[in-house]
C-alpha cells in the first residue's frame, strides 16, 4: 500500500436488517475501522432497533448516521414510489417484477421481500439526498434483497458481504445479487469456493474473502496457565448450527471416565431449554452450567481461566452451517487451544495437532477423546495455545483484515465505482 494518504471517498450506504444487533459487533467493528480508514458509510437500517442493549460505539452512530425508515402507510413511502416511477418508470418495474419473482420460493421469504420492496424507494431517496454513491448491503439475505433494490432505484452500483445462512439456506434471487454486485465479500474461503462452485458464471474473479477479524488489542491478556481452573469452555448462540447437544454428551462421557471437569458454556437462545433439560436427564446439573449472555469483562475472564476451548458445529438437516465463528478466533487470539469439528472453515482457524483439535461432527465419543487427550497434557496445551495465538494474530486481526477490506473498496473506486 502507498505511503500516501488516500483521497476519501464518497460516503455509502450500508444496508443492514437491524442496527444495532447485539449479535453482530463484527458489523459494527467494520464500520467504525473502515470510517478510520477514509471509507465513510451511512447506514440504512431496514427495521428500528429493538434490543436495549448496545455494544460500545453503537449509540452514536444510531444518532448522528443510522437512518431508519418510516412505516410503510407512511405518506412518505408512497410518495417515494410515485417519484420513483414517473422518474425512472423502467427500473421501477423491472425492480417490482424482480420482487414479485421470489414467489415463487418460500411465502415468508416471499413477504420479507416485497416489504424491503415497498422501503426501497424511500431509501433510494434518501440516498440521493445525502449524495451517497454506493449501497452495499450486509448479508445476502433480505439486506442484499434491499440493497439490489435500492441500488436499481437510484442508478448506482452495489455490493454485498455474505456470511452462512444466507448462502446456504436462503438463496433467494443470490444469482441476480452476485450478477448485479460490483464486488462480493465473503469470511471465508470456505465461502468463497461454495459462490465459486455454486454460481460459476455469476461469480468470476467478484468474490474476496475477508476475515471479520477481532480486535487483538482487546483480546490482548493471554490465557493464564497458572490460573487456569478444569473448565471447559464454550460460547455462542444457543441454536442448531452450534453442536451443544453433542457437548453436552462428550461430558457425559468423560464424567463416566472419571474426569474432574466444569464445563462453562456462554451464550442464550431458543434452544436453551432443550439444552437444559439434556443436562437435566444426563445428571450432569454440576458438570455443565448454561450461563447466558455474559458482559465482554466476564467473558475475557472465562477464556484467560479456561483450559480448553471447544465448539462442536454441526451441518444441520437442512444445510445451514457456521462458517469460522468469531468465538474461536477470540480463544486463539487469547491463547486457548481449540477442539472444533472439521466442518466448512472451522479448519481455517484451528490446524489439528498444532492449534487445537478437530474431530469429525455429531461424534461425542470424537470429542470426548480429543479433550481427555489434551486434558493433562498442560506442555502440549501451552505450546497449541501458543500456536493458536500466534496464527490470530498473523490472520486474523481486526485492523489488517480492514486495511485489506479498505483496500479492496479502492481499487473497486479506480475501476469505476
Amino acid at each position: 500500500m502507498s505511503s500516501a494518504t488516500p483521497s476519501p471517498l464518497a460516503p455509502r450506504a450500508y444496508v443492514m436488517s437491524q442496527f444495532p444487533e447485539f449479535c453482530e459487533t463484527f458489523i459494527l467493528n467494520e464500520v467504525i475501522e473502515l470510517g478510520k480508514r477514509d471509507v465513510p458509510f451511512e447506514i440504512f437500517s431496514l427495521k428500528k432497533c429493538r434490543d436495549p442493549r448496545f455494544q460500545p460505539g453503537a449509540r452514536k452512530l444510531m444518532e448522528q448516521a443510522t437512518h431508519y425508515p418510516p412505516p410503510i402507510w407512511s405518506p412518505r413511502i408512497w410518495g417515494a414510489h410515485a417519484a420513483c416511477l414517473a422518474g425512472r418508470p423502467r427500473a421501477y418495474l423491472s425492480t417490482l417484477f424482480l420482487a414479485l419473482s421470489c414467489i415463487r420460493g418460500p411465502v415468508p421469504v416471499f413477504l420479507k421481500n416485497l416489504f424491503v420492496f415497498l422501503l426501497a424507494p424511500w431509501f433510494a431517496r434518501r440516498l440521493r439526498e445525502r449524495g451517497l454513491r454506493h449501497v452495499h448491503a450486509h448479508w445476502a439475505s433480505i439486506p442484499a434483497s434491499a440493497g439490489l433494490f435500492i441500488s436499481r432505484l437510484a442508478g448506482v452500483p452495489y455490493s454485498l458481504t455474505a456470511h452462512a445462512y444466507d448462502i446456504f439456506i436462503d438463496q433467494t434471487l443470490l444469482r441476480e445479487k452476485i450478477r448485479e454486485a460490483r464486488y462480493v465479500v465473503t469470511c471465508t474461503n470456505y465461502n468463497r469456493r461454495f459462490l465459486e462452485i455454486t454460481f460459476p458464471e455469476e461469480t468470476q474473479g467478484k468474490v474476496h474473502t475477508v476475515y471479520h477479524g477481532v480486535d487483538l488489542d482487546l483480546f490482548n491478556l493471554p490465557h493464564d496457565s497458572a490460573a487456569e481452573e478444569p473448565v471447559i469452555l464454550s460460547i455462542g448462540r444457543l441454536c442448531d448450527t452450534k453442536g451443544f447437544p453433542d457437548l453436552i454428551d462428550a461430558c457425559r462421557i468423560l464424567r463416566d471416565q472419571g474426569l474432574d471437569f466444569t464445563c462453562r458454556i456462554v451464550g442464550d437462545g431458543y434452544m436453551r431449554e432443550e439444552l437444559e433439560k439434556r443436562v437435566r436427564d444426563s445428571g450432569l446439573e454440576d458438570r455443565v452450567l448454561i450461563l447466558g449472555l455474559q458482559p465482554r469483562d466476564r467473558v475475557l475472564e472465562e477464556y484467560r481461566r479456561a483450559r480448553l476451548f471447544v465448539l462442536p458445529c454441526v451441518v444441520t438437516e437442512r444445510g445451514d452451517r457456521d462458517g469460522l465463528p468469531n468465538v474461536v478466533v477470540e480463544a486463539m487470539a487469547m491463547g486457548l487451544p481449540v477442539v472444533a469439528t472439521d466442518i466448512s472453515a472451522l479448519g481455517e482457524g484451528v490446524e489439528d495437532g498444532r492449534t487445537g483439535r478437530l474431530v469429525p461432527s455429531r461424534d461425542p465419543v470424537s470429542m470426548a477423546r480429543a479433550i481427555a487427550g489434551l486434558w493433562e497434557a498442560g506442555d502440549t496445551r501451552r505450546e497449541m495455545g501458543d500456536a493458536a495465538r500466534g496464527k490470530a494474530h498473523e490472520r486474523f486481526g481486526l485492523s489488517m483484515n480492514m486495511e485489506k477490506l479498505a483496500e479492496l473498496i479502492r481499487r473497486q473506486e479506480c475501476s469505476g465505482l
